[in-house]
């Protein structure tokens, strides 16, 4: 009790201390608006980004670059930073209130800082510089142009203004008074009613229930029908919001949730620190979106979600204890229908509201279950949940769509990793019962149908290898269609083994069978997960993951490709709807020694059989192919031998250029592994390596002489490496005039 008053102290120290501080920044921080652009986002803060929130706002540059970008206060640039990733060309302005400002994606800076960056471009060698200043050396006002508005770095043009306080932290901008004309308030699409547990239910089930609201009004939403809950119960809504004379679409700025009038979670998009920016995952429910269902806002906190967005003093703020026991922090529903409200809104004060009923009513044919004694522990043992992102290219992959189409074995059967048995049952001369698990952090929801109407539910007994540790009652959600919940152990060190059987009117038995091998990865220890075959194992250590994760691996095979010649079996590890709080080791153990061993690598392979470079290290007898992975998938060895294609080469063989100072550019792609970084992009000039531009986005390098160059000729080469060494080089000679 004394901890917890304690933690709840601290936390209201913290949130009355940030509450101070912005109070202090909309009062005394009145900033210019940062370009000549546009007053329109196309961004705002805290949207989700892959593993990230997006940290400042983007504003609208009309498809094109070189407006002007202001100082927003008096202060100084300390620092610039040029790269062909990330931010691109950035600028950092420290103001006079103790604020760093951020532009990002810029087309160049001040002349001053231009110089200093060319300078020291040329002493280097490379276009990549990083240069900090002291406060005496660019002093700014008000008002001053910095840079100009570019798109380094980024698909399109655009600029990205960022602020961040005296702890580097990104805080949202428009808390700084910058005037974005906004009367049309958010938009509520749908909401997700969620199960906590094994024990609780949304419409007698044990998954998430989507639903797609009505609007009555611009401010108004409703659900029109009454949802069935019990137990324990998450919502979390799509929603976004719009400002006047733009069509883009923005995250919205602070979100409410009231039960009965009783608010149980608040939250407000105002400050993030960079340390736990890839918590993101535990904002945003990414069970939703990983299996198809697009960005959802949870409104209620995750157990291991440190962020501060949320005014909601108690840790589980926004779990809904429907009819089930609860501790006196919990929000406690007893059973009957309750008024729930999700308030939406956005920084301009426009807010949209959406009005659910949930009906809290114990679940019909609650299942029987009898477990062994000797594992009731074990199952009923403390197990902790999780949720998942996609694998996203490497900076500079330069992929066009090489496509590994899978023959994979059982695709018809469950899904989710488990092997089915119907073979087993053809061979016992009865009809197949089908098994049909889904994994749901520590419980698997077990879905059965059978071919005809039973007599009675199907009956569902679980082994742990050769012990039985539960018998089971299915109960119906529909036509032959039986489910029922099974809670995961981490002592599940054997395979679970899944028996269905149903009887039929006229005494006649179906039966089914699925089995898995699950291996519990732990916050604590973390684990190794391995295939059948032992050649592939991935190993996490102790933080890597935010809960228990009862990982599971299958093994398919890869019809030939002449363009991904795949070394070996591909690998599949689920579930892939988990987020990884680290990183992951996986390594390829090849049955044979590859003679080329610098051109393996691991790549993920997504659900279309597309191929995307993940990482190499190669031992250096071609055995074993290792790389770190930051998200669950399937993977492959692939051998990439084909070397990049360069599409064009300016000026052309023979041109006669239009201008002393021409433009050249080389243009290029690869279909394996990509394009690593502008070290693998050499553009000479009469023999002579020049400074170029990498621009991964448009697949190009590009570069303008400092100075005019002679009449006559002139030779323009490149070339360029892709991540597995492979190498293509192209000349050409044109004149000047």
């Amino acid at each position: 009790m004394r901890t917890r008053i304690h933690r709840r102290l601290t936390e209201s120290v913290v949130t009355f201390v940030l509450s101070l501080a912005i109070a202090r920044v909309r009062v005394g921080q009145q900033l210019a608006w940062p370009t000549d652009a546009s007053r329109l986002l196309s961004s705002s803060f805290c949207e989700s980004r892959p593993r990230r929130f997006h940290a400042g706002i983007d504003i609208k540059t009309n498809g094109t670059v070189g407006y002007k970008v202001f100082a927003v206060r008096p202060g100084y640039v300390s620092r610039v930073n040029v790269s062909p990733f990330g931010y691109g060309r950035v600028l950092y302005l420290v103001l006079d209130t103790g604020e760093t400002a951020v532009y990002a994606h810029l087309a160049g800076f001040m002349e001053s800082i231009e110089e200093r960056v060319y300078a020291e471009q040329e002493r280097r060698g490379r276009f990549s510089v990083d240069l900090h200043f002291r406060p005496s050396e660019f002093p700014v006002a008000q008002g001053q142009v910095l840079a100009y508005t570019g798109q380094s770095g980024a698909s399109a043009p655009h600029l990205h203004f960022e602020l961040r306080d005296r702890y580097n932290c990104p805080v949202n901008p428009l808390l700084f008074g910058l005037p974005v004309q906004d009367s049309r308030p958010p938009v509520i699409r749908r909401v997700a009613i969620i199960p906590m547990d094994a024990e609780s239910r949304v419409e007698n089930d044990l998954r998430p229930v989507v639903r797609t609201v009505r609007g009555q009004s611009p401010h108004r939403f409703v659900l029109n029908d009454t949802v069935q809950v019990w137990g324990r119960v998450g919502l979390a809504v799509s929603c976004y919001d719009q400002a006047d004379g733009a069509a883009n679409r923005f995250a919205v700025y602070f979100l409410r949730l009231a039960v009965d009038g009783r608010e149980a979670f608040r939250c407000e998009y105002q400050r993030f620190c960079y340390d736990q920016n890839h918590e993101m995952v535990l904002d945003r429910d990414f069970r939703l979106w990983a299996r198809g269902y697009g960005d959802f806002h949870r409104l209620f906190r995750d157990a291991n979600n440190p962020l501060r967005f949320y005014r909601t003093r108690f840790p589980s703020a926004g779990v809904l204890h429907c009819g089930s026991p609860a501790q006196p922090d919990d929000l406690y529903l007893g059973p009957g229908v309750h008024r729930v409200v999700v308030e939406a809104g956005d920084y301009a004060g426009n807010v949209a509201t959406l009005t659910i009923a949930l009906l809290v009513v114990e679940p019909r044919l609650t299942p029987g279950v009898a477990l062994a004694p000797r594992t009731l522990a074990a199952l009923l043992g403390e197990t902790e949940g999780a949720d998942s992102v996609s694998l996203g290219p490497e900076p500079g992959d330069t992929l066009m769509g090489t496509v590994l189409f899978l023959n994979e074995r059982g695709t018809k059967g469950p899904p989710q990793g488990l092997l089915p048995s119907g073979e087993v049952a053809a061979q016992r001369g009865e009809p197949l019962l089908s098994l049909e698990p889904d994994f749901f952090d520590d419980y698997v929801r077990v879905v059965v149908r059978t071919p005809w109407s039973p007599i009675a539910p199907p009956a569902l007994r679980a082994w742990h290898g050769a012990e039985m540790i539960a018998a089971l009652t299915l109960w119906p959600i529909g036509s032959n269609l039986y489910v029922v919940g099974l809670p995961l152990s981490v002592d599940l060190k054997k395979p679970l083994t899944l028996e269905g059987t149903a009887v039929g009117t006229r005494q006649d038995t179906a039966w089914g069978m699925a089995a898995v091998q699950l291996f519990p990865v732990t916050p604590e220890r973390g684990g190794i997960v391995r295939s059948p075959d032992g050649l592939c194992e991935l190993r996490f250590d102790g933080g890597a993951v935010y809960r228990v994760l009862y990982a599971r691996v299958t093994e398919l095979t890869a019809a030939p490709s002449t363009h991904a010649p795949v070394i070996g079996k591909v690998y599949r590890f689920e579930p892939g709807d988990v987020p990884l709080k680290g990183r992951g080791c996986l390594t390829i153990s090849l049955a044979e020694r590859e003679q080329v061993p610098e051109q393996l690598a691991i790549y993920s392979v997504d659900q279309s059989g597309a191929l995307r470079y993940v990482g190499r290290q190669v031992d250096a007898h071609g055995g074993l192919v290792a790389s770190l992975i930051t998200g669950l998938g399937t993977f492959a060895v692939v051998r990439d031998s084909v070397p990049p294609v360069i599409a064009s080469l300016r000026p052309a063989q023979g041109e006669v250029a239009a201008s002393n100072r021409p433009h050249l550019k080389v243009e290029f792609y690869d279909r394996l592994s990509g394009i690593g970084g502008e070290e693998a992009i050499e553009l000479f000039l009469d023999e002579r390596r020049v400074i170029a531009e990498y621009d991964p986005p448009r697949r190009c390098a590009f570069y303008t002489p400092r100075e005019a160059l002679p009449k006559g000729s002139h030779r323009v080469a490149a070339r360029v490496r892709d991540r597995c060494g492979n190498e293509s080089t192209a000349e050409h000679t044109f004149f000047v005039r």
